[in-house]
């Protein structure tokens, strides 16, 4: 009789885990069709002569990277092997594969990912910014939430900065007419994002032969009422080409907090799929 109900309650996880990761793919390609049902098909491509002068790190970024040359993208797709730190005393990263696709018109972005904890234990989530909308979803085994954030203006901006950041991996990006650039120095300009009032803004640092090394801005770590901006770092460790563009290939994501700089995730990005 044991052995029966030890079976049945077997075949119940199984049905319900099966249930719950169904779900979660579902709710993914929701998301995903709603972006791409959304993007502005044949708009012109911008070109450095009839875009706002560029400061000529970012002009000399462009024209390293080789976008020019392979046309504006509507759309960016990219498979990404992560490793994820969950808490900052957390000392061994979690491996945590994911995608993430990108939109340019309108700019969106909606990443998938899964968490391995350990053998058992896995975390099913998504970071999406629709619609100038964020919204992030995590839960384990895909039903109990470990993280919630929507309809908040904190996530929303922060959000909006990481659309911005991430155009290291779609740098035609810089020349849309919701991105202005303002000069800074010989190898850093900053980049301010608009859309519909909602604005972010961060600083892009570039080698001299034109890849782009850091990003650094002042972002919400969190979207409580009392919580504040705390400076977030992006630092490219190796840059190579992906679909015909030179982009980063490894990266590592920093909050520097004020108990001390905690590096949560360092990523490398193997698949890119784009469509002009």
């Amino acid at each position: 009789m044991k052995i029966i109900l030890a079976v049945i309650l077997l075949l119940f996880v199984v049905v319900l885990l099966a249930w719950a990761n169904t779900i979660y793919v579902a709710r993914n390609q929701a998301l995903r069709n709603a972006m791409l049902s959304a993007i502005v098909i044949g708009k012109p491509g911008t070109t450095l002569t009839n875009k706002q002068v560029l400061p000529p790190p970012v002009r000399r970024w462009l024209v390293n990277s080789g976008a020019l040359e392979v046309g504006r993208p509507d759309w960016i797709d990219l498979r990404q092997e992560l490793t994820l730190k969950l808490a900052t005393d957390q000392k061994i990263g979690y491996p945590a594969p994911a995608d993430q696709l990108f939109t340019l018109s309108p700019p969106a972005f909606h990443w998938a990912v899964t968490v391995r904890m350990n053998l058992l234990a896995k975390v099913y989530g998504y970071d999406a910014f629709i619609h100038r909308q964020a919204a992030t979803h995590m839960k384990l085994w895909g039903l109990w939430p470990v993280a919630s954030v929507e309809g908040n203006p904190k996530s929303d901006e922060s959000a909006l900065q990481r659309f911005l950041s991430e155009m290291v991996w779609y740098p035609r990006a810089a020349l849309e007419p919701y991105v202005q650039w303002e000069a800074i120095d010989s190898l850093s300009s900053r980049a301010t994002i608009t859309l519909a009032g909602l604005t972010g803004s961060g600083i892009f640092h570039f080698t001299e032969e034109g890849n782009v090394r850091q990003f650094v801005a002042q972002r919400y770590q969190a979207s409580r009422p009392t919580d504040e901006r705390v400076e977030w770092v992006v630092d490219v460790e190796e840059t190579g080409r992906l679909a015909g563009v030179t982009v980063p290939l490894r990266a590592k994501l920093t909050w520097r907090q004020a108990t001390g700089p905690w590096t949560w995730l360092q990523l490398r990005s193997p698949i890119c799929t784009t469509t002009p």
